[in-house]
């Protein structure tokens, strides 16, 4: 996840913000147009990588509290974008949000990568690194350790499953409850027009 982050996401972010930049010396709406696809691309990676990332480093007692972290930073940078585009011009605010990806950069690089992640790609020892980096406790990253290499294996028993193995739990009454309040939560978001809100707000002048 570290490696995708910093290889792939970070660097599409600040490209988006630059092509969004070069909108204004060319005057082309399809510029902007380009710069937000790479945006919503590399979003939807984020989104996939960084709560998988933040639960694997956390520690299993704050995993629940630091899983809500990447929907709090969404929703603070909409809160920051909206303050300060009400202040200052679109240009302005795009080159703000382009001098902030090297602080995000230079910090990603002080943060271990992934233990999961490592002990799938067969680096032990660097696992164990990486935990003892985020605990700084011997004992509790032997503990970890020893705790994702028996997860490690049993996910290796498991690989033969696939949907067919998976579609019989639909069929337990005990599943039905919490799919249908997801799915009702995700139809209600949508349908509550946030969206739009959100997405395609105007600066008003009198």
């Amino acid at each position: 996840p570290k490696i995708t982050l910093l290889l792939v996401v970070l660097p599409m972010f600040t490209t988006q913000w630059a092509i969004i930049l070069l909108a204004r010396p060319f005057a082309a709406v399809w510029i902007i147009l380009v710069g937000r696809g790479v945006a919503g691309f590399a979003l939807g990676i984020t989104l996939g990588v960084v709560p998988s990332y933040i639960i694997d480093i956390s520690s299993p007692e704050y995993q629940g509290l630091l899983a809500l972290g990447p929907q709090l930073m969404f929703s603070i940078g909409l809160l920051f974008v909206y303050v300060l585009g009400a202040l200052v011009s679109w240009c302005w605010l795009s080159l703000v949000c382009l001098a902030l990806q090297l602080p995000m950069f230079v910090l990603l690089l002080l943060v271990p990568d992934s233990p999961h992640s490592l002990v799938m790609k067969g680096r032990k020892e660097q696992s164990k690194e990486a935990i003892y980096w985020l605990t700084q406790s011997q004992s509790v990253a032997e503990q970890r350790l020893d705790k994702l290499m028996e997860d490690f294996h049993l996910c290796q028993k498991k690989e033969g499953q696939n949907l067919h193995s998976i579609l019989p739990l639909l069929k337990k009454p005990s599943n039905w409850k919490p799919l249908c309040v997801s799915i009702s939560i995700l139809v209600a978001l949508q349908l509550c027009g946030v969206g739009p809100l959100v997405f395609f707000s105007i600066k008003y002048r009198k």
